[in-house]
C-alpha cells in the first residue's frame, strides 16, 4: 500500500508540473490537424470526390459502403476490401448503419467463398490513427 501511495504522489507532482498549452499553441495544433486531414483526403484512393468514384476498382456499391479490389498486390486469391464511403480512421468510428452494410458484405462474401469450398478471413488494418488514412 505504501508503494502505491508513493507512486501516486510522484505522478501528481509530474502532472502538476506540466504547463498548460497556450491559446496560440492550441490554435496552431488545430490548424496542423486540419491541414493533415485535408492532405490525407486529397491523396486517399478510397474516397469519393466531386461525385467521382474512388481510384480503387469497385466490385459492388451499397449506400454507405462499397466492395473493392485492392490497388496493391493482393495478399491472397479473393482479397477484397469493404470500405466505408465516408472517410473514417477506423471502423470503430462508423455509424450503426455503416456497420450493418459491412456485415451484409461479410455475409455475402462468406456465402460466396463457402460455395467455392474456401475459407474467409476478415481483418482491419489501422497502422497509425494520426495519419488520417481511409
Amino acid at each position: 500500500l505504501q508503494s502505491d501511495l508513493e507512486y501516486m504522489d510522484e505522478q501528481a507532482e509530474r502532472l502538476a508540473s506540466r504547463q498548460p498549452q497556450t491559446t496560440q499553441q492550441v490554435r496552431r495544433d488545430a490548424i496542423d490537424n486540419y491541414r493533415r486531414a485535408n492532405s490525407a483526403l486529397e491523396r486517399c484512393a478510397y474516397c469519393f470526390r466531386d461525385g467521382r468514384p474512388p481510384a480503387a476498382s469497385l466490385v459492388s456499391l451499397a449506400t454507405k459502403t462499397y466492395l473493392a479490389l485492392p490497388s496493391t498486390e493482393p495478399l491472397s486469391p479473393g482479397h477484397c476490401l469493404i470500405v466505408p464511403a465516408q472517410h473514417q480512421l477506423s471502423m470503430l468510428e462508423c455509424e450503426d448503419d455503416v456497420w450493418t452494410e459491412v456485415r451484409n458484405f461479410m455475409k455475402c462474401l462468406l456465402i460466396m467463398f463457402h460455395a467455392q469450398g474456401r475459407g474467409c478471413l476478415f481483418m482491419e488494418t489501422v497502422l497509425n490513427l494520426k495519419s488520417h488514412r481511409h
